[in-house]
């Protein structure tokens, strides 16, 4: 499966994503509303899609790819999948950004501690599996996320909204089968 960057210096380029039903890349749709929602209001004024991004649960990294696409500037994508990793390393590599990215092969449920905090981060974690929280939980404890830092999680609509204490959730929004939740640190 493939699909295209919507805006900024790679708009129109293809990310490939790999095959089968492990990945399930987030829609045009909905990666346009994300990014409408983070280019203005709060989050435009931190600047957060110009900071350090983590896309985990990264898939194809097409949400990493479409941050740097509009101006971050470094981004680390994060999946256990190896063929996941395989087609973001493609992807990279295609787009000419290996030196503004990182790739990390860990379970996102148990995330290493981070170097330095990130101003965004992305969490698409398979629907109905509670990951979500666990990474969160463990993104908090590891150091990932600041005051600043810009939370959105992707999960079923149907799934029970839960996020570790110490975060609280900004916003929330419904996208065809997927509810996106913005949060950040309480």
């Amino acid at each position: 499966m493939a699909m295209r960057i919507i805006s900024g210096k790679h708009r129109g380029r293809w990310v490939e994503a790999p095959e089968g039903k492990e990945v399930r890349p987030t829609g045009a749709r909905t990666r346009e509303a994300i990014f409408n929602i983070l280019a203005h209001g709060e989050y435009g004024e931190r600047g957060v899609l110009q900071g350090r991004v983590a896309d985990i649960f990264c898939g194809s990294g097409a949400m990493g790819l479409e941050a740097l696409s509009r101006g971050a500037s470094h981004i680390t994508f994060v999946d256990k999948n190896r063929v996941s990793l395989e087609a973001v390393e493609f992807n990279v590599e295609q787009f000419e950004e290996v030196e503004n990215c990182k790739l990390l092969r860990a379970d996102s449920s148990q995330l290493p501690p981070a170097a330095e905090p990130y101003d965004l981060i992305f969490l698409d974690p398979p629907y109905n599996t509670g990951l979500g929280f666990a990474s969160l939980k463990t993104a908090l404890a590891g150091g990932w996320i600041k005051k600043e830092t810009a939370l959105v999680l992707e999960q079923s609509w149907k799934e029970a909204v839960k996020i570790p204490q110490g975060l609280i959730i900004l916003d929330e929004r419904k996208y065809g089968n997927s509810r996106l939740i913005f949060a950040g640190l309480a």
